[in-house]
């Protein structure tokens, strides 16, 4: 395992932000919004997860549902899938115990894996993670950029965040990733890897957010040049 440097300071709550070393020759800033018991209410989540359905019938777990979702194609080996249903079921929901519908990810335990392909290139995951399994093969995720992080990396940059009933939730995000287009996620033992992740931003979206830049610093140009006399001009 990498040797790691990390800080911590307080974002709000129980938020945390630490530098890590994680994989190869690669800086990753992992940015914790919450670290809470599954049975405290739900706060808000700081990004937009991924539609992934709802099934009918709570405690229910679907192997066979591989799809798409906000940019996001994903597929299954070993068993795994979406679930829906709390920690009464097979695995631990990453959204509260009190969740028993609403769809989440689910690399099911002694190989099984699930593998999410991004419509674009990105240097960031943010997720919300349920119940952290420490070890090197336990809740293992792996970018197609190079970048490995564990569930005992996450875990000990965390403070130790698994309590004595293992009932905890991670709201996180990791940046500082290299450029990846397709990650893994797996469990090689028991139990199981639950998790949801953020959709990428529709192209209007994105087209939305530079044109509000543009907006935003075209006004402050004109404010300068009427104090000034400068101008601006598109080229």
């Amino acid at each position: 395992m990498n040797s790691r440097l990390f800080t911590a300071g307080v974002l709000g709550g129980v938020a945390l932000a630490l530098l890590a070393t994680i994989g190869s020759a690669s800086a990753v800033i992992v940015s914790f919004s919450e670290v809470q018991n599954r049975s405290d209410p739900m706060p808000p989540i700081p990004f937009t997860l991924l539609n992934l359905g709802t099934n009918a019938t709570p405690d229910t777990f679907v192997s066979s549902a591989s799809g798409s979702a906000g940019g996001i194609s994903y597929s299954f080996s070993g068993g795994s899938g979406l679930y829906a249903g709390g920690v009464s079921g097979v695995a631990a929901s990453p959204y509260g115990d009190s969740n028993h519908y609403t769809n989440y990810f689910s690399a099911e335990g002694g190989g099984g894996s699930v593998t999410l392909n991004y419509s674009s290139t990105q240097n960031s995951l943010s997720m919300v993670w349920g119940t952290v399994d420490s070890g090197d093969t336990r809740n293992l995720l792996i970018t197609a950029g190079g970048n490995s992080i564990s569930g005992t990396q996450i875990n000990a940059l965390c403070g130790g965040c698994i309590t004595n009933d293992g009932n905890q939730e991670l709201y996180l995000t990791l940046t500082g990733l290299n450029s990846f287009k397709s990650v893994t996620f797996s469990d090689a033992n028991a139990n199981a890897f639950e998790f949801n992740v953020a959709a990428v931003p529709e192209l209007d979206t994105w087209g939305m957010m530079i044109l509000g830049f543009m907006g935003v610093g075209f006004l402050a140009y004109r404010r300068k040049g009427k104090n000034s006399g400068s101008s601006f001009r598109f080229a």
